[in-house]
């Protein structure tokens, strides 16, 4: 279901408050119907303009094409579908377009996850209301906004991970284990991704634990997240000459 709504800052009384845009234009992602009414009141009352509001998010990236708003508010759980993975389309499709999370999820995996592809904002549903509003004027000036708690435990993670070195000696397999665990996968998923029994991925998070000097796998996932900008998918490697002639001759 999608609603469009023009014109609201006009039945919103008085001026707005001072830090932001008279016409903020904002699109919202939430698929609790309760929860999205409540966000749209509280934006309407701050002189915030709501150009559309879905519960979808296929329904949302042709919408937010048409509207092009300034901002858009995304929940993580949506029905059948991750918010985060709606973060690059949303900046394909309107780049100037700021992105805000707002969850109740507070894991860092998460935020460091939407702040990678491309969100400029994360605010906990838990802390006051008060921060999405100064999240979104936060954005809007051109700066990353995260709300207070998130902030003092990414600053907490920085403190533990200070210090750490990366040994050389990863094997590549070890290295995939660590992408995917920057990335916010537990072992079960991970194992989807590279064809593995989770024993075997609690396997090498051991080796890994080993190498780093890290006691537990919280404690090795908190480092993949922090570190997650070193860590990549490698690259294949190619396949021997005698392969590819038989792959021609099979073609």
């Amino acid at each position: 279901m999608t609603k469009s709504t023009p014109g609201l800052h006009d039945a919103v009384g008085g001026p707005p408050p001072k830090g932001h845009p008279a016409k903020t234009r904002i699109f919202l992602i939430e698929d609790h119907p309760v929860m999205r009414l409540g966000i749209r009141e509280l934006l309407e009352k701050n002189g915030f303009l709501v150009v559309g509001e879905v519960d979808t998010g296929q329904t949302a990236l042709s919408q937010v094409a048409a509207v092009r708003p300034d901002v858009v508010v995304i929940d993580i759980r949506l029905t059948n579908e991750n918010g985060l993975d709606l973060i690059p389309n949303v900046s394909k499709l309107v780049p100037e377009a700021r992105v805000i999370i707002y969850s109740m999820h507070q894991d860092m995996a998460f935020v460091r996850r939407a702040l990678n592809v491309g969100a400029r904002g994360y605010v906990s549903k838990q802390e006051a209301s008060q921060s999405l509003i100064l999240a979104i004027q936060k954005v809007m000036a051109g700066e990353v906004y995260l709300s207070p708690a998130l902030a003092q435990k990414l600053v907490a993670m920085v403190a533990e991970a200070k210090g750490k070195v990366t040994p050389p000696d990863l094997s590549t397999r070890e290295r995939e284990i660590m992408y995917y665990l920057s990335q916010g996968y537990r072992p079960a998923g991970i194992g989807r991704q590279l064809s593995l029994s989770p024993k075997t991925v609690e396997t090498y998070m051991g080796r890994l634990k080993a190498k780093l000097g890290i006691a537990s796998n919280p404690e090795l996932s908190r480092f993949c997240v922090e570190h997650a900008d070193e860590w990549t998918l490698p690259a294949p490697p190619p396949a021997p000459a005698g392969q590819k002639r038989r792959g021609r001759r099979r073609s």
